[in-house]
C-alpha cells in the first residue's frame, strides 16, 4: 500500500479503484489467501485504507461505471491526415518528378504536393546518405560507457508529423560502448532503445530503455551519444520506500528496526539521486523481495503477538470462571448441610442399605466436606496442572510460558483480578519474552543482513560488465527457490496455527477428585430429593458441572494459545533463511 502511496505522490497520478464491499465478496475470494484471524494486515493494506491517507485515491461504485471518472474537457482540434509510402525508386531512374493529388471523399478536401524521388530541381540528390557511418557512444545512467556487446538493441523510425512513427528503418546492437548504424539517409529519426532481444516484461528481468531524436547529417549525427536508462527503477524505489514504511507500521517495530529503516532509506535516497545502473537495480530487486518476505512473515508474528496476548488473558479469565462455577455449586451444597444432617439422623437405615458410599465406610458429611475443601483449596492446582500439560504437549520449548503461568496466573486467579488489571503484564510478557525472543530478534538480524548483502553486491560489482540476461536468470532462480520453499504454503501453515479450533475441553477426564466425589453425592441426593425438593437444584448443578466447565473452554483456549506460541518457531526458521535464499544465486 505504501509503495503505491509513494508512487502517486511522486507522479501526481489519480488512482480510481472499484471493488465490492468485503461482506459482498464471494467466500472463496476471502478464504484462499486471507483470514481476519490469520493475516488481518492484508485488509489493512487494501485500497480503502490507502484512500484514507492519500486524496489522489478515489473509490468508484460497484459494479464499475466509467461515467464516475471525471475527464478534463479538452478543446476540439481539426484532424490531420498523413499520406506516406515506402518505395524503392532505384529501378525507376527515368522518373524525375511525381505529382500527388489527394481527395477526401465526402469532405471535399483536396491536397496537392510534388515529390522528387531521385533528384531535386537544382540537381542535388533528393535522398542523401551520410558519408560516414553513424556511430553513437552508448552510456549507462552513471555516465560510463557500456562494456561488452549486445547489451541493447536500438531501432530508428521515420516519423509522420508529431504523432506516429513508421516502420523501423534499422535495429542495431552495441559493441564496446558504441552503436553503429552504418550509413544512413540524412534526416530526422526517432530512436527506441530496448534490452537486446527485447525480453519479456517480468519482475526478475533486468532491462534498458530509452527514446529520443537523432538528426543524421552528411558526416555526423546529433546527439553524439545516447543514455541507456535502467528500466523500472522508479517502481523499484517506490516499492523499497513503501516496504520501509511497512516496517514502521508493524506492531513489533522497535528502535533497532527504526535504525535499519533510517540506514536503508538513506542508502536508497543516494541511489535515487545518482541514478540506478543494472547492478544497483538488481540489488534493489533482491532487497525488495527479501524485505517483502520478511514483512509478510512479520505480519503473521504481529497477529501472534496480539492474539496470543488476548488468549492468555482469556485463559486466566476462563480459569476464574471455572473456579467461580465450582464454588457456586459447593456453596449451595454447603448451605444444605443442615438438611443433610437431618436426613442422616432420620433415615440412617435407608442410607446404609441403599447408598453405595456406605459400603465403602464413607459418610455423606465427609464427602461434602472433601468436595468443598477441594474446590476451595485444590481445584485451581489441578486446573493449572492440566493447562500446563497442554502447553507442554504443544510447544516445543514451553519452559518460559509455563514458568510464567506458575509465577503469576495462579495468584491472579486467587486474587480474582480482572483482565484490565493484568493486561499490561500479559502483553509485555508475550511481546518481550515470547515474540521478541522467538521471532523479532531473528527478524532484526535478517533485515540487517539483507541490507549488508545488498550493498555488498553493488560494491563488489560496480564498474563491471553486467550481462543482464545472465543476471536475470540468476535473479529468477533465487526468487523462485525462496518463494517455493518459504512462502508458497505460509498462509496454509499459518491458518492451521492461528485459526480458532473446535472444543477439546473434557474436564471429567482431567479432574479425578470430582470424578470420585460427585457421583456418590448425586446418588445420595437422588434417594431423598422427592422428600427434600430443595436438593434437586444442587443435584442438577453437580450433574452439569463438567458440561459447564467444558463450555467455558479453558483447555481449548489454552490449546489455541499454545499453537500460536509454538508457531513462532517455524515462522522464525523461515525468516532466518530469507536473506541467504534471495542472494543464493549471484
Amino acid at each position: 500500500m505504501y509503495a503505491v502511496d509513494f508512487a502517486l505522490r511522486e507522479t501526481g497520478i489519480q488512482l480510481y479503484y472499484c471493488q465490492p464491499e468485503q461482506n459482498k465478496m464471494a467466500q472463496v475470494e476471502l478464504e484462499e489467501s486471507y483470514s481476519q484471524l490469520v493475516n488481518d494486515r492484508v485488509r489493512l493494506s487494501n485500497f480503502d485504507a490507502l484512500e484514507k491517507i492519500n486524496n489522489q485515491v478515489r473509490r468508484l461504485s460497484w459494479p464499475f461505471d466509467q461515467r464516475e471518472i471525471e475527464l478534463k474537457n479538452l478543446p476540439l482540434v481539426d484532424s490531420k491526415y498523413y499520406f506516406a509510402w515506402l518505395s524503392d525508386w532505384s529501378e525507376y531512374d527515368f522518373v524525375s518528378k511525381v505529382e500527388v493529388k489527394i481527395t477526401l471523399s465526402g469532405a471535399g478536401n483536396i491536397a496537392n504536393f510534388v515529390y522528387y524521388p531521385l533528384y531535386n530541381p537544382d540537381a542535388t540528390i533528393a535522398e542523401r546518405v551520410s558519408e560516414k557511418d553513424i556511430a553513437l557512444v552508448l552510456k549507462d545512467e552513471s555516465g560510463l560507457s557500456m562494456l561488452g556487446k549486445n547489451n541493447v538493441s536500438v531501432s530508428l523510425y521515420k516519423v509522420m508529423g508529431e504523432l506516429d512513427r513508421m516502420e523501423a528503418v534499422t535495429g542495431e546492437s552495441d559493441e564496446n560502448g558504441v552503436v553503429n548504424f552504418g550509413k544512413r539517409q540524412v534526416g530526422r529519426y526517432y530512436y527506441m532503445l530496448y534490452a537486446d532481444g527485447r525480453p519479456a516484461d517480468r519482475y526478475d528481468q533486468l532491462c534498458y530503455t530509452a527514446r529520443g531524436w537523432i538528426e543524421v547529417g552528411l558526416d555526423s549525427a546529433t546527439p553524439t551519444e545516447m543514455i541507456a536508462f535502467t528500466k523500472s527503477k522508479s517502481a523499484e524505489l517506490f516499492r523499497a520506500f513503501g516496504l520501509l514504511r511497512e516496517l514502521r507500521e508493524l506492531e513489533i517495530y522497535n528502535d533497532r528496526i527504526g535504525t535499519f529503516v533510517e540506514n536503508a532509506g538513506e542508502w536508497l535516497e543516494n541511489l535515487r539521486k545518482n541514478g540506478l545502473i543494472p547492478v544497483e537495480l538488481e540489488a534493489v530487486k533482491r532487497f525488495n523481495t527479501a524485505l517483502a518476505a520478511i514483512v509478510n512473515c512479520s505480519g503473521y508474528a504481529c497477529t501472534v503477538q496480539t492474539r496470543a496476548s488476548d488468549d492468555a488473558l482469556k485463559v486466566v479469565e476462563k480459569i476464574n470462571g471455572m473456579i467461580r462455577k465450582a464454588e457456586e455449586i459447593v456453596e449451595k451444597l454447603e448451605s444444605a448441610k443442615q438438611i443433610i444432617m437431618t436426613i442422616v439422623n432420620t433415615f440412617i437405615d435407608i442410607i446404609t442399605g441403599n447408598w453405595s458410599g456406605a459400603a465403602s465406610n464413607l459418610t455423606i458429611q465427609e464427602l461434602v466436606d472433601r468436595l468443598v475443601n477441594y474446590v476451595k483449596n485444590d481445584l485451581l492446582d489441578d486446573i493449572m496442572e492440566t493447562v500446563e500439560q497442554k502447553l507442554a504437549e504443544v510447544i516445543r520449548d514451553p519452559e518460559k510460558i509455563i514458568d510464567y503461568f506458575q509465577s503469576y496466573v495462579k495468584d491472579w486467579v486467587k486474587q480474582k483480578l480482572s483482565p484490565d488489571q493484568i493486561r499490561d503484564n500479559v502483553y509485555n510478557f508475550v511481546e518481550e519474552e515470547l515474540v521478541y525472543e522467538k521471532f523479532t530478534s531473528h527478524m532484526e538480524q535478517q533485515i540487517e543482513k539483507v541490507l549488508f548483502e545488498t550493498q555488498k553486491l553493488v560494491e563488489e560489482n560496480i564498474g563491471k560488465h553486467w550481462d543482464i540476461d545472465e543476471r536475470s536468470s540468476l535473479i529468477r532462480e533465487s526468487f523462485y527457490q525462496m518463494r517455493n520453499d518459504l512462502m508458497s504454503d505460509l498462509f496454509d501453515v499459518s491458518y492451521k496455527a492461528l485459526s480458532e479450533k473446535d472444543s477439546i475441553d473434557d474436564w471429567e477426564s482431567c479432574l479425578s477428585t470430582l470424578r470420585e466425589l460427585i457421583p456418590l453425592i448425586v446418588e445420595f441426593i437422588e434417594l431423598f430429593e422427592i422428600r427434600y425438593p430443595e436438593l434437586s437444584s444442587i443435584k442438577a448443578g453437580l450433574e452439569t458441572l463438567y458440561e459447564a466447565l467444558d463450555t467455558i473452554g479453558t483447555l481449548t483456549k489454552t490449546y489455541e494459545l499454545a499453537l500460536k506460541v509454538d508457531y513462532l518457531n517455524p515462522l522464525s526458521e523461515r525468516i532466518q533463511q530469507i536473506s541467504e535464499m534471495v542472494f543464493q544465486f549471484k
